[in-house]
């Protein structure tokens, strides 16, 4: 009887919880279906098409036969495959070193370091791929110029182009190397300052020297966290699209996201595109996974109960070689493609001479032209609401502006109902929801685009293709899982005393919430709302693939510039851009410290 009666007294007492907090109860039920079938719908209807044949819609496997048959379908996979590793490789030679000085030595410059490598983190990769177009480009690169200016006079027959050139398979791994190896410096950084001194101290007792030290023991006690940050680089490498596109294709070469891309060009192959996004998701997940596990092996906790921080390790002179190779990073990652994006858009006409360009009155000098181009009323052919018209720059920074805060608020509004439902609610199936929203972190954004744009296309009786409305949608899809672990991450640290006594008083779930819960949060929500902001706008691939007519946003433009040869006008465009993220991290920073960067 026990038994047959304890279904009864579950859904006995589900339904008082009910009916005594019905507002709790109904936004929890709408948020968690709300998210189940704008996760869920993209990836089914992706593994549907992948499996249809494109003209006759009959079952075949013969889309995935061609991924491997067809050689510009093999060479785009292979050549993604052999890119993640190169970049991935090289992260580890230039983030271990990097984070080892910053976090367990007395370099100098090191919080500098730190700082600036925020910065490689934080611009998109195609920013600084346009950067080094400037700088690398065969025939008007600034450091092409300077080294043909040095070496002609000894020539006999003086180089034309070159030496240099950014346009191939080996100049878009350089880029990507130098945006993506933040992650493993990061990640190897924050293992660092955490790890417990006594290990280093029993190895010093026992004879060990320093260098003996640090590879026997300071290293492998931060191999998680090695593993984790080459795990990261090579998924952004493979999920990577804007640099690729801007270097890539150019040099006519594709990698797995340009080829999903030029698939999506009229007449567009859905059914082969499907098929070519469905590995990203394969592997993405797969390596997820085994990152997981790896974080989840006991044996490698390093954090004592110790309050006292690890020592700084005495390398003698080295500290200053450390030094200067991590200055020497920071330079090329980020002072470098900066100084000449920024160059340029200040610069009449790119090829500027050497030496003189930013000076007038020397031809191609400096000038504002580029900047005014962007917002001059004689070029307005932009309509936006209000019935302004505008230029198309204009039209770029108003639609990746309001795009990037409604959707940063309705997921922030989204993550919080869903960690609480997590954290607080105690009801059955949250473990099932966190799953859900996890899940999207196996998405690649080109992948993501190719579910939804097949997806709401299909969906006659919800008119969202071709509107602002998908833009929305597709940005909650993609980054409800970012905000999500920040926000339970944040509420973990807030405890349930304060929520539980305005409950005894007398007060519903809707005023705790809204009176208690979010003021103790709200800092946290500032934060979180904030990175969400910085993120999504310089979001590219969801939003370059989506294609809504007159949606560009300032990503978007600066692509096109680039395609239609206004070089200077994407560079001052991307100095926009630039200048809103580190805006947006700098008050990140500003009010929660460096450890948001490590989260």
């Amino acid at each position: 009887m026990e038994a047959i009666s304890a279904p009864a007294g579950w859904l006995a007492d589900r339904a008082a919880q009910w009916r005594n907090e019905p507002g709790k109860f109904a936004a929890m039920a709408l948020t968690a279906s709300f998210l189940a079938a704008l996760i869920a719908y993209p990836f089914l209807t992706l593994f549907v098409m992948s499996l249809q044949h494109p003209e006759t819609g009959a079952w075949t496997i013969s889309s995935y036969v061609r991924i491997f048959t067809e050689e510009s379908f093999r060479d785009a996979f292979i050549r993604s495959i052999w890119l993640s590793l190169i970049v991935t490789f090289f992260s580890l030679i230039l983030g271990i070193p990097m984070a080892f000085g910053v976090s367990r030595t007395r370099m100098p410059f090191r919080e500098l370091v730190r700082s600036l490598t925020g910065i490689a983190f934080i611009i998109p990769s195609f920013i600084g791929a346009v950067g080094w177009i400037f700088l690398l480009g065969e025939n008007q690169g600034d450091i092409n110029r300077l080294v043909r200016w040095i070496v002609n006079p000894f020539l006999a027959e003086p180089i034309e182009s070159g030496p240099f050139t950014v346009f191939s398979f080996w100049g878009l791994a350089f880029v990507l190397v130098l945006h993506f190896f933040p992650f493993v410096f990061y990640s190897v950084s924050a293992s660092l300052d955490n790890m417990d001194p006594s290990y280093e101290e029993a190895g010093s007792m026992v004879g060990a020297g320093r260098l003996l030290t640090v590879l026997r023991i300071t290293l492998p006690m931060a191999a998680p966290a090695i593993v984790s940050g080459a795990i990261m680089v090579f998924l952004e490498t493979l999920a990577a699209f804007g640099a690729p596109q801007v270097i890539g294709v150019p040099a006519r070469f594709h990698v797995l996201t340009t080829r999903i891309y030029n698939l999506f060009e009229p007449p567009p192959n859905f059914a082969m595109a499907t098929a070519l996004a469905s590995p990203l998701i394969v592997i993405t997940a797969g390596a997820l996974w085994l990152q997981r596990r790896i974080l989840s092996r006991r044996q490698y906790v390093t954090v004592g109960g110790k309050a006292t921080a690890p020592a700084p390790m005495d390398i003698g002179r080295w500290r200053y070689v450390l030094s200067g190779f991590s200055m020497l990073v920071v330079f090329v990652s980020v002072g470098a493609p900066m100084y000449a994006i920024f160059a340029t858009s200040v610069t009449e006409v790119w090829g500027r001479p050497l030496f003189t360009g930013l000076f007038p009155p020397a031809a191609g000098g400096f000038s504002l032209t580029h900047y005014e181009q962007l917002f001059d009323p004689a070029l307005a052919n932009c309509d936006l609401p209000g019935g302004y018209i505008v230029t198309e720059a204009i039209c770029a920074v108003y639609n990746s502006m309001w795009l990037s805060a409604v959707a940063a608020t309705l997921i922030l509004l989204l993550a919080v109902v869903s960690a609480y439902i997590v954290e607080r609610s105690g009801i059955d199936g949250r473990g099932a929801l966190t799953g859900l929203i996890m899940m999207t972190f196996a998405f690649p954004s080109v992948a993501l685009a190719v579910g939804l744009y097949v997806g709401y296309l299909r969906l006659e009786w919800l008119p969202v293709f071709g509107t602002m409305m998908m833009f929305i949608l597709a940005y909650i899809t993609r980054y409800i899982a970012f905000a999500f672990i920040f926000v339970r991450n944040t509420m973990k640290q807030v405890g349930p005393e304060m929520e539980e006594a305005g409950r005894m008083v007398g007060a519903g779930w809707t005023r705790t919430t809204w009176s208690i819960s979010v003021p103790l949060l709200k800092s946290g929500l500032w934060i979180g709302w904030t990175l969400v902001f910085a993120v999504l706008l310089r979001e590219l691939p969801l939003t370059i693939m989506l294609n809504v007519q007159g949606a560009q946003t300032m990503a978007v433009r600066i692509l096109l510039f680039i395609e239609d040869g206004l070089l200077e006008r994407a560079a001052a465009m991307c100095i926009i851009i630039i200048v809103a993220s580190v805006g947006a991290t700098w008050l990140v920073r500003r009010f929660a410290g460096k450890s948001v960067m490590e989260v």
